[in-house]
């Protein structure tokens, strides 16, 4: 009677709900008592697109698995592929088309890397990358870069089309973010223009915009 005879998964988007299933390794010859969860949650967080996994057991016979999703923020355009990436930079996918209105990454040596690999060793990078993907998440209607250059790891530049945003270094990012915020807030057009803004000094920032 405690068999597995339904298997519920909830709030995926991206992973099919087969693959999830499959990953799972639950079976009609499961038993709801029995049911190791550590290993069938370690088994689904093996999906790259997966960040997390909650299970819980229906009796008579239903599993309910609910996933948390990784997010696609970014991608590098290597070698004619291009490789998707979430706020942490983890390797998500591979694909021949970058057709999902993410933000590109220049600057990082990536070599032959397979989804759930990191993109990059560094440490500070991701920091960054993850820092700002939570910032202009809450701001991408006037935050919305296009590329963001970190080929120099003191001299970080964001690229909105023709403006660039000059960032220095990693220190003290949300308030410099800030600041190119409100200046954007008083000043839409520039998002449009050519020119830059540079916050990356402790002293008033510096713009430039062609006539």
């Amino acid at each position: 009677i405690f068999y597995v005879q339904k298997v519920v998964i909830e709030d995926n988007n991206i992973v099919s709900s087969e693959e999830i299933v499959e990953a799972s390794g639950i079976t009609e010859n499961t038993n709801l008592l029995y049911l190791n969860t550590r290993s069938v949650k370690d088994k689904i967080a093996s999906l790259t697109y997966v960040d997390s996994v909650n299970i819980k057991r229906k009796l008579p016979n239903t599993i309910v698995i609910a996933v948390v999703e990784k997010e696609a923020c970014y991608f590098i355009n290597y070698q004619e592929s291009y490789y998707i990436l979430d706020k942490e930079l983890n390797v998500l996918e591979v694909r021949k088309d970058s057709s999902l209105g993410l933000i590109e990454i220049a600057g990082i040596n990536l070599e032959a890397k397979n989804p759930g690999d990191k993109a990059t060793d560094s440490l500070l990078i991701p920091s960054f990358t993850e820092e700002y993907a939570n910032f202009s998440s809450k701001n991408k209607e006037i935050l919305n870069a296009n590329l963001i250059d970190i080929s120099d790891i003191l001299n970080i530049k964001l690229h909105m089309n023709n403006l660039v945003i000059k960032l220095g270094d990693t220190e003290n990012l949300k308030d410099k973010l800030n600041k190119v915020l409100n200046i954007l807030s008083k000043n839409p057009t520039y998002a449009s223009a050519i020119g830059y803004i540079d916050v990356g000094f402790a002293v008033n920032p510096v713009v430039f915009i062609e006539n």
